[in-house]
């Protein structure tokens, strides 16, 4: 289990109070690795929600299933995650009202996601302006998201800024941001060069390690 995997784990079954004994679903979780390092860290039971079929992992409890349709029983799970799924939903108001739902009197929601200022505040974010201008039109802010948990009857219990490891080294690092810098001068006009060699030039230049990535967590309490 990588650094930030155990981080995020370990926040993630604090933030939802979870224990032996206690359920909680993970909506959206993709290949379920998180799903998975939460549940070995906290003894709870797991339930993976995705809309695509997803393969099997030990100990999981897989559900095809779109977050906004949770085919769960009314007031039957402790804790509900988020980890940057709600910008990719057709209804994100609609999923957290379910989460709402599905959730027991007392128990919570964490909203793992990359703010506004999370995603601005990014080293190596000069290097792709026009994916950055798409990813900031499509994701929640942090006000947004507050207006969400408001409007389903959830109280905000506390909002926290979380330093990530970045996953890699500083080799995967300078790659990311090259792939990054050339898929964004691929979509803007090609009035300058190709910015590979900058970009790599650029990493060398600044860093002897990765730098971290800034993320945020909201949790949220059924009353």
């Amino acid at each position: 289990m990588s650094e930030a995997l155990k981080l995020w784990a370990r926040r993630i079954a604090d933030a939802l109070a979870l224990e032996p004994g206690t359920v909680f679903v993970d909506a959206g979780a993709g290949s379920g690795v998180l799903t998975s390092a939460v549940a070995e860290l906290s003894g709870a039971r797991a339930i993976a929600v995705d809309p695509e079929p997803r393969p099997q992992l030990p100990g999981i409890e897989r559900l095809t299933a779109f977050a906004e349709r949770l085919p769960l029983k009314t007031a039957s799970v402790h804790g509900i995650l988020f980890s940057h799924t709600l910008h990719h939903m057709t209804e994100p108001r609609k999923a957290v009202a379910e989460a709402k739902r599905v959730l027991k009197p007392g128990g919570r929601i964490a909203i793992r996601t990359a703010t506004h200022a999370d995603l601005r505040a990014n080293p190596h974010a000069k290097w792709y302006p026009t994916i950055q201008s798409a990813a900031l039109a499509v994701t929640p802010d942090i006000g947004l998201l507050a207006v969400w948990i408001r409007d389903a009857d959830l109280d905000i219990d506390y909002v926290e800024t979380v330093t990530t490891p970045f996953e890699g080294n500083l080799a995967d690092y300078e790659q990311s941001v090259v792939d990054l810098a050339v898929r964004d001068w691929a979509l803007s006009p090609r009035g300058h060069r190709h910015p590979e060699q900058a970009a790599r030039q650029w990493v060398r230049d600044r860093f002897t390690r990765p730098p971290d990535v800034q993320e945020t967590l909201i949790v949220a309490l059924h009353p």
